[in-house]
């Protein structure tokens, strides 16, 4: 017979309770600290900002609410139950599919903050695109993107391939002859690669 151990992963330990407030916007439901009143009133008015800027480059309205829940720092983020799996220091943030959840921590930095938000909003915003909208282009679209459009087009709405420090990678890789191709690219890579190809195509076409 053949012996077996049982390997436990490690526990999420919220090491405090953490109580909330909440400011309804026209489109967004918006959890933060509770006590931060002047963080969650900044913050509501940055993500009407960034819904009116995806709208006008997406189109379609969406007509659903989308939740989005801000935590005060990165360690708190990092032992959210919005999720199961345990997240490491390298997740800025992410959108929780099933109920569209957008959830980012607060590093100090608005800036920071503000393309963090509108990555995880542009994600957030496709996914609320009402079925009626998705269904009347459904044969013009692919049954799932490829990964370096569904990252590189987050990318480059909150980015738009200004940033010295993302450029760094794509001209490393030209300078040293290793531009790979976007075909079946995964990981950091498709980040960078694609939001560097939309770059390129709204520069040359619009």
């Amino acid at each position: 017979f053949t012996l077996s151990a049982q390997s436990f992963g490690k526990n999420k330990v919220n090491t405090s309770p953490q109580d909330w407030s909440v400011i309804k916007t026209m489109h967004f439901d918006i959890y933060f600290p509770k006590g931060e009143d002047d963080f969650g009133k900044t913050v509501s008015l940055m993500a009407e900002d960034i819904y009116y800027y995806l709208k006008e480059d997406l189109k379609y309205p969406i007509l659903s609410r989308i939740p989005i829940v801000f935590y005060g720092s990165k360690s708190d983020f990092q032992v959210t139950n919005i999720i199961y799996p345990l997240l490491t220091e390298g997740v800025g943030g992410f959108t929780e599919s099933l109920r569209n959840r957008v959830v980012v921590p607060f590093d100090g930095s608005y800036s920071n903050l503000e393309e963090l938000l509108t990555h995880e909003l542009t994600h957030a915003y496709i996914n609320g695109l009402d079925n009626r909208v998705t269904n009347a282009i459904e044969s013009l679209r692919p049954a799932s993107f490829p990964f370096w459009f569904s990252e590189g087009l987050p990318e480059f709405l909150s980015i738009g391939g200004k940033d010295p420090y993302n450029n760094m990678f794509i001209l490393d890789l030209v300078v040293n002859d290793k531009l790979p191709g976007l075909d079946f690219l995964g990981g950091y890579l498709a980040y960078r690669l694609g939001e560097s190809f939309l770059s390129y195509i709204a520069d040359t076409y619009g």
